[in-house]
């Protein structure tokens, strides 16, 4: 299922496809301490609100940190692989589909909202205001970004294959990690409280994996790219060859936490 919204596809729609959510298991995860921040964030466990939750990256791994998680996303696909995952079919979460502008949200109030990777698919004005009237008087909105290699060996010639790809195939110049303003708006909707960035230990992964990895991204799935998906995975593969060992690349994953309160 596609969303069509006032003629166009729905931003993020991408993610109903059912190609690209069985490639998401190639992602990397988030650093641990990035689940210590938020539980230590939370001023209580009571119920927490996993918004745009994709396969429950989050809200599976923090299932035995509160008495009850709602999972939210726009996505059956990727609620259906959640739920197939490691905790997925946790007795305290609450698979919920629909659309966060307009879902129809259970387990309120919520101590702790936390949206990872999916801020920048929403409707921030419709959100904020659905939002507002259903977390606990104290509670903590909380933003996680950052699943890709960071800096990796391949840093320089990755820079120069991303600038090639995505202004061929978005039509738009690329933006350097750090420097996507869009990602960062829905700051004009909380009080920031703090920001803090994690690392990851090193990630060791088959090769085929990273790259199959690529094309769980909005810019780079496989109805995007077309027929020139193949031209993108040779390409990239010879990119990586210099930094492949036994068929394996290692790298690290840098996540930022923003919180704040709405």
């Amino acid at each position: 299922m596609v969303i069509i919204e006032e003629g166009r596809v729905r931003p993020g729609a991408s993610f109903e496809d059912k190609e690209v959510v069985s490639l998401y298991v190639h992602r990397a995860p988030y650093p641990d301490d990035v689940f210590r921040k938020l539980v230590d964030l939370a001023p209580d466990r009571r119920s927490m609100l996993d918004l745009g939750c994709g396969p429950g990256t989050i809200a599976r791994r923090l299932a035995s940190q509160f008495e009850r998680i709602t999972a939210l996303d726009a996505s059956r696909a990727m609620l259906a692989l959640g739920r197939q995952m490691p905790n997925g079919n946790a007795a305290n979460i609450h698979w919920i589909e629909g659309l966060a502008e307009h879902a129809a949200y259970v387990g309120h109030p919520y101590d702790v909202i936390v949206a990872a990777e999916s801020m920048h698919w929403m409707n921030h004005q419709h959100l904020f205001p659905q939002l507002r009237n259903r977390v606990a008087d104290a509670h903590i909105f909380a933003v996680v970004e950052g699943d890709d290699a960071y800096e990796p060996p391949w840093q320089t010639e990755w820079e120069v294959f991303l600038a090639k790809w995505i202004s061929y195939v978005t039509n738009k110049p690329y933006q350097p990690a750090g420097h996507e303003p869009f990602l960062r708006t829905y700051e004009d909707w909380i009080e920031v409280l703090g920001e803090q960035y994690f690392i990851s230990k090193p990630i060791v992964q088959h090769v085929d994996h990273f790259i199959a990895c690529q094309h769980s991204r909005n810019t780079f799935t496989p109805s995007a790219l077309g027929r020139d998906m193949t031209a993108f995975d040779e390409e990239l593969a010879a990119l990586l060859a210099p930094y492949v060992t036994e068929n394996q690349v290692e790298y690290v994953v840098r996540t930022r936490v923003t919180w704040g309160k709405i």
